[in-house]
């Protein structure tokens, strides 16, 4: 857009993304579909008035007509776009076998002299340096199976100063993800400071487990990943399963095994947040409303339809204040008495402290947090009868906590993230979440 909507000779941000009609975007959209096309109204346009947008698509053929015309004549240069992400990466390469092989100077003295003459986003996101010309064919187009061939040998070079072969794997990995160089991944800078974020920190942790058969904390990322730390780590968790450790392997396998989940004795279980504790929590504010109502009796009010209405109401905001302080510490007694302080371990679906887990949670969830959600440091006493531990000042904001036993949030902190499942229960204490005063959301582990 060749400006931004004013009015009174100030900017209209308000519903500008719904003027524009431009879809929500999320980090799943890839990049080449966040980009659109308008044309700014006059000043003073109502707010009311539709801005008419359409999507820009970049392509390699697009960009790479503007940017040959600042390539430096000794080098040749090809474009591809990223599957999935949508960024476009560069290869540049010495024009012929005679030509001086470019270098990171080149490549980041041609990226600042693209970002002053073309529009931002035709600029690629990513130099992939070549020693060799580009391998073409018979009619000029790059041969791409021979361009992935000529890139593997040089990330082999370029990873070859690592210290070991996990160390060259988790280099890739970090490159893939961030969409950066493989040479551009410095062994001794955590994933963040290298640029990644909580949404690709979950990815690198699956690529690892996928590719490497390790599973690495959460928090261990955080606070330690490296490169090297990393390799350090994954070595030591392989060189342990190798020592023949049968007895933690044959344990494994035991917790692993499938418990199927249309066990009779299971489905009666299953049914006890419905047949029981549901009941239960609607049964105790209705006796006590009957109980209130009888001792309530005045005889001077009984004589008159207002006061009896008085008592009725009276009675009623009664129940609902004794079941709103009763069932939460219902739901709390259980959750100790079935489950207790959860255990580490790795656990199946459906096995026996699966069940109990699970149990827990209903009756948590059933009897609810009553009076407790009615201010911030009520809600706060509430999750640390649970188990929690939670310092002093913390602020919860849609927080939707679970495995409480495993949460300990510092003083000052702020918190609010969600917990997800999968196919078998694992409960470490050396990997519990931990909210210190400088987060502002924290990854779930429990699972």
């Amino acid at each position: 857009m060749d400006d931004v909507p004013k009015k009174n000779n100030k900017v209209l941000r308000v519903k500008l993304g719904e003027r524009l009609g431009i879809p929500c975007i999320d980090d799943d959209t890839p990049y080449s579909s966040r980009h659109f096309l308008a044309r700014c109204p006059p000043p003073e346009t109502s707010l009311t008035v539709t801005i008419p947008s359409e999507p820009y698509r970049i392509t390699p053929e697009a960009a790479l007509e503007q940017i040959k015309k600042s390539t430096p004549p000794q080098f040749d240069i090809h474009l591809e776009t990223q599957l999935g992400a949508g960024v476009m990466t560069a290869y540049l390469a010495p024009k012929t076998s005679e030509d001086v092989v470019p270098d990171d100077d080149d490549a980041d003295s041609l990226k600042n002299t693209l970002f002053a003459n073309i529009n931002g986003f035709l600029v690629p996101h990513s130099f992939n340096i070549l020693s060799k010309p580009l391998p073409r064919d018979a009619q000029g187009v790059v041969d791409k199976t021979m361009l992935s061939q000529l890139l593997k040998e040089t990330q082999y070079s370029e990873t070859s100063t690592l210290a070991d072969v996990t160390s060259m794997k988790l280099a890739r990995m970090f490159a893939d993800i961030l969409q950066i160089r493989t040479k551009d991944v410095a062994p001794t800078k955590s994933f963040f400071e290298l640029g990644g974020d909580s949404l690709r920190a979950g990815k690198l942790l699956s690529t690892i487990r996928a590719e490497l058969s390790v599973r690495i904390p959460i928090d261990f990322i955080f606070k330690q990943g490296s490169v090297n730390l990393l390799s350090d780590y994954i070595d030591d968790e392989l060189a342990r399963r190798s020592g023949g450790d049968e007895e933690e392997t044959s344990q494994s396998s035991r917790v692993l095994k499938t418990h199927s989940s249309t066990n009779p004795i299971l489905l009666l279980i299953q049914l006890m947040p419905i047949m029981v504790f549901y009941p239960i929590k609607r049964a105790f504010p209705w006796t006590f409303f009957m109980y209130a109502l009888t001792y309530s009796q005045i005889p001077r009010l009984n004589d008159f339809v207002v006061g009896r209405l008085i008592e009725i109401v009276l009675s009623i905001i009664l129940a609902r204040l004794a079941s709103g302080t009763a069932m939460p510490f219902v739901g709390i007694l259980l959750k100790w008495l079935i489950v207790g302080r959860l255990k580490e371990g790795l656990y199946p679906m459906w096995g026996v402290y699966h069940t109990r887990w699970w149990l827990s949670e209903e009756a948590v969830m059933v009897f609810g947090k009553g009076v407790f959600n009615w201010t911030e440091t009520t809600l706060i006493w509430y999750y640390r009868l649970l188990g929690a531990k939670i310092g002093s000042n913390v602020t919860i904001k849609n927080a939707q906590l679970g495995e409480w036993d495993l949460l300990d949030i510092g003083d000052n902190a702020v918190s609010g993230f969600p917990f997800p499942s999968r196919d078998n229960m694992h409960i470490d204490t050396d990997i519990s979440v931990t909210v210190d005063a400088r987060s502002l959301h924290c990854a779930c582990h429990g699972w």
